[in-house]
């Protein structure tokens, strides 16, 4: 992957993922969950899988996983993105 696209993804998909454990952390303290479910929360929702064995029964903490999980759609599609236009590079030749 070119550097420039490899270091700005990496860049903005860690600071994602620390928002969204952070956002998680918030929701499980609304919920009285432990740490660990609450991190766990935050993965499952930002994947968007949402197993839906954790549920939020809080209004706030609703709409902060719904904040998660569009959060985690744009991150796969920032990443998405991404890989498409360094596969066009590398198939051009074009690896800079």
């Amino acid at each position: 992957m070119p550097k420039v696209l490899r270091h700005g993804v990496t860049q903005r998909t860690d600071h994602d993922w620390v928002v969204a454990v952070l956002v998680g952390t918030v929701i499980g303290l609304i919920e009285g969950w432990s740490l660990g479910d609450s991190v766990y929360f935050s993965f499952v929702t930002g994947l968007t899988i949402g197993y839906g064995d954790l549920v939020p029964k809080a209004m706030l903490s609703r709409a902060l996983a719904a904040v998660l999980g569009m959060m985690g759609i744009l991150v796969t599609a920032l990443v998405a993105a991404v890989a498409v236009t360094a596969l066009g590079r590398v198939s051009r030749g074009d690896e800079r």
